[in-house]
């Protein structure tokens, strides 16, 4: 018997998959809410589907990027403000007034600063775990899979995706699709 792998695009979440999948008398041999797969491992129609995600994440990464950038720029030149008014506060004769402009300035400075660490991190939180692919090429998503008459049908759902797949592996895939397509 000839293998077929097909596939379609639904805008179904996973739990009315799995509905869809119990109504057809499905066998679900594996479900997740969150899975990690590797990238490698993905059909090419599931790549595209991710791919689709992914590029528009990394398009509003790099919006975030530039306002983030803007910030730094603006808390810079505050930093440096405030650092020059530090200067002052220290090398005023110490008295009760000076003193207090000077733990102001610290706390003020120290605010800044932290704000520059929470821009380096929330970079590398947007991009590499925001966007589902971790470093080592795994994919974290939505899973079903299910086996009905000796072939296998695998729901994908990537975070943040409107536009998970169905891929169906077997002799009967195509009469499959046409049975299940219409109720997803």
């Amino acid at each position: 018997m000839k293998q077929e792998c097909v596939f379609f695009h639904t805008e179904k979440g996973i739990e009315d998959a799995e509905q869809i999948f119990e109504k057809n008398n499905m066998k679900v041999v594996f479900k997740s809410d969150r899975c990690s797969i590797d990238f490698a491992e993905l059909t090419d129609e599931e790549k595209i589907s991710f791919l689709k995600k992914d590029s528009q994440q990394i398009k509003e990464s790099i919006d975030n990027t530039q306002e983030m950038l803007s910030n730094i720029s603006d808390d810079l030149k505050k930093i440096q403000k405030i650092y020059k008014d530090y200067e002052i506060a220290e090398n005023d004769n110490w008295n009760l007034k000076s003193l207090q402009r000077y733990e102001t300035q610290s706390r003020r400075l120290e605010q800044r600063l932290s704000r520059l660490g929470r821009y380096r991190s929330s970079f590398f939180v947007s991009r590499f775990l925001h966007l589902g692919m971790n470093r080592d090429g795994r994919i974290d998503c939505g899973v079903i899979i299910g086996n009905i008459d000796g072939n296998l049908v695998r729901y994908l759902e990537f975070h943040d995706n409107d536009d998970p797949v169905v891929t169906i592996t077997g002799s009967g895939a195509t009469s499959i699709k046409s049975q299940l397509e219409s109720q997803f």
